[in-house]
Formats: C-alpha cells, sequence, structure tokens
C-alpha cells in the first residue's frame, strides 16, 4: 500500500482483508476436494466391501470424525487399509499445498521494490480537529 495515496488506502485495506479471507475458503476448498478425490482413487486399497461402502462419495471425513469409536469394530488388517488411505489422500494435500507454496516462494520475487514516505500527505482532518481543540483551550484558558 506504500505507493497508494492516503485516500486510497481504505479501500485497499478493505479489498486486501477480502481477498485474504477469499483465499482462506479457497485453500480449504481446494485441500477438500484433493483429499476427495485421493480418497476415492484410494478407496479400492479396503478389502472389506462394507467398509468401501461406508466411505464412497465423500463420507472420508465423517468417518475420521467417528473412527475411534468404530476402531474396535472394524478388524486390524482392514483398519491398516482404511489408515493408509488416510495416509495417501493427506499426502495428496500436503503435495497440493507444497506445489502452491513453491509457486508463491518464487512469484515474490516478481514484486517491484516501493520506497516508503517519510510525511503524510492527508485529507483525513486531523488538523483541523487539532487547531479546533486548541482554540478550545485558548477559551477555556480565558474564561478561568
Amino acid at each position: 500500500m506504500a505507493p497508494l495515496e492516503e485516500r486510497d488506502v481504505a479501500t485497499a485495506t478493505a479489498t486486501y482483508s477480502f481477498t485474504r479471507t477469499f483465499g482462506y475458503i479457497w485453500g480449504v476448498t481446494i485441500s477438500s476436494i484433493t483429499f476427495n478425490s485421493a480418497f476415492e482413487k484410494n478407496l479400492r486399497g479396503i478389502s472389506d466391501s462394507g467398509i468401501r461402502a461406508q466411505l464412497q462419495g465423500g463420507a472420508g471425513y465423517a468417518f475420521a470424525s467417528r473412527a475411534h469409536a468404530l476402531r474396535n469394530e472394524i478388524g486390524g488388517e482392514v483398519w491398516g487399509e482404511v489408515s493408509v488411505v488416510y495416509v495417501k489422500s493427506l499426502k495428496a494435500i500436503w503435495w497440493v499445498s507444497l506445489g502452491v507454496s513453491v509457486f508463491s516462494f518464487f512469484a515474490v520475487g516478481l514484486e517491484r521494490s516501493v520506497k516508503l514516505r517519510n510525511e503524510l500527505e492527508t485529507e483525513y482532518g486531523i488538523e483541523e480537529k487539532k487547531s479546533q481543540i486548541d482554540e478550545e483551550i485558548v477559551v477555556r484558558e480565558a474564561k478561568s
């Protein structure tokens, strides 16, 4: 925001805040799409067709929240298969996020250098308020 005029800073700040929030939403969305895609792809690695049916169609999140309660109901071998599917899906999210991070790291090199100002050239009326306060002080002192 350094190269902007003071009158544009509020708009730029609001736009930055909106963009940042929008980025959070996309971060969650892309991660969930990646997870569900990898999960569906690796689901065939589970030998128990009943568990596989429960996990199809994006049900991996719901299953994860109740996995500890279901662990005793699922055999050790099948539990290991389910764990492998989750690990592979989480690795996919990690790799996609790493790709975005590496791209962003190198994109920073494209930013231009901006010299910061040492003085404000504002239109916010700070000087007017200061002079009004000074006048009020003078009037109070004159009355006393």
